[in-house]
């Protein structure tokens, strides 16, 4: 049904995202998706497998590695986010982007992490954080 969907929405001539919720994208949303000429943003589940240097990992047990020297500090509003960039081939995706975010006064607590998947590796983390909470 996505795939019908994006199969429907007009071709642009300047960068288009399409932004999902965790567990629609798929091989086919994603080859929709870039027919169109879309980037996609995805939220994505902390139990989403992703496969780092050929390791398959799950992205909550990979976050377990990334120390406070490795994020930066984002700012969005009036809140704060400590992020992680992770960039490489994903999944059938050559060089996305799986950006892990964290609450400032929550870096490594249970339950904080929050993942996304992005295609366009030259959009900023910022923009990837800003373009998916206006996803309503």
């Amino acid at each position: 049904m996505v795939c019908e969907i994006v199969a429907e929405l007009s071709s642009t001539k300047g960068k288009t995202y399409g932004l999902y919720n965790s567990g629609f994208i798929n091989k086919d949303v994603i080859n929709a998706n870039f027919q169109k000429g879309y980037h996609l943003i995805e939220a994505l589940k902390t139990n989403r497998i992703i496969y780092s240097k050929g390791i398959s990992v799950q992205v909550k047990d990979f976050a377990q590695y990334i120390e406070k020297n490795y994020v930066c500090l984002v700012t969005l509003s009036n809140s704060k986010y400590w992020t992680y960039r992770y960039e490489e081939n994903l999944n059938g995706i050559d060089n996305a982007i799986v950006l892990f975010c964290l609450p400032e006064n929550a870096f490594k607590k249970d339950g904080a992490l929050h993942t996304f998947l992005g295609t366009d590796t030259e959009l900023s983390t910022k923009r990837i954080i800003e373009y998916y909470s206006k996803r309503w």
